[in-house]
């Protein structure tokens, strides 16, 4: 359930403790809380969001800057909140910080491989960005795994192709220190051709949207 009432980058309190935190998610899970981080050090955790109280607003570029430092010291949830954070904006960096954190902690993240294979082919953008240009992706070892080139089906199609993969297979993981630095440098590129497949093995796909890596 989306939650109106704690903004993403908000500092909260937790219990009779007092603990600060920073509001890390935008939904309230089934069992009443929210994710959050502890502000000193980075470590995660979930606020029972009726035992929370309001401490102050904060810019959320300090945030930003904050799970990106987290993560340089090898905090996987703070990878995957800039994953979160960057995607729709900065594709190429989304997709790194996702990586990072899957190579980091595999046993937490290993589940959504196939997911970031997927949405990093299928890249979504938000309004006013560029289609990016996915060249990068030839440097994610994984992917190379997994796929070994673009992929030529529809969305739900594809998961189905990369579980069935995944399953049977033994992914290897490449440094999370060298997704990190790569996230940190990561920057968007528009692409300069968007084709239109039509596979005829797929009809109900006709004209869905891929983006050629050069």
């Amino acid at each position: 359930m989306l939650d109106r009432e704690r903004r993403c980058g908000e500092l909260w309190t937790l219990g009779k403790g007092g603990q600060v935190v920073v509001v890390l998610g935008n939904c309230v899970a089934a069992n009443n809380t929210i994710w959050c981080a502890i502000d000193e050090t980075g470590e995660q955790v979930r606020g029972v969001v009726s035992e929370m109280s309001f401490k102050e607003a904060r810019a959320i570029e300090v945030t930003v800057e904050k799970c990106q430092r987290w993560a340089r010291a090898g905090n996987a949830s703070a990878s995957w909140w800039c994953g979160w954070w960057f995607e729709g904006v900065n594709h190429p960096k989304s997709v790194w910080y996702c990586i990072a954190a899957l190579r980091r902690e595999p046993e937490k993240h290993g589940w959504a491989l196939s997911r970031i294979v997927s949405d990093s082919y299928h890249a979504a953008v938000c309004e006013g960005v560029a289609e990016p240009d996915l060249a990068f992706l030839n440097d994610i070892a994984e992917f190379r795994q997994v796929i070994g080139g673009v992929p030529k089906w529809g969305r739900e199609q594809f998961l189905s192709v990369c579980d069935e993969f995944i399953e049977g297979s033994d992914v290897q993981l490449g440094s999370w220190q060298e997704a990190i630095r790569h996230a940190e440098e990561a920057i968007h590129i528009p692409a300069k051709e968007i084709v239109v497949e039509n596979d005829p093995r797929f009809p109900a796909l006709a004209g869905v949207r891929s983006y050629k890596v050069k």
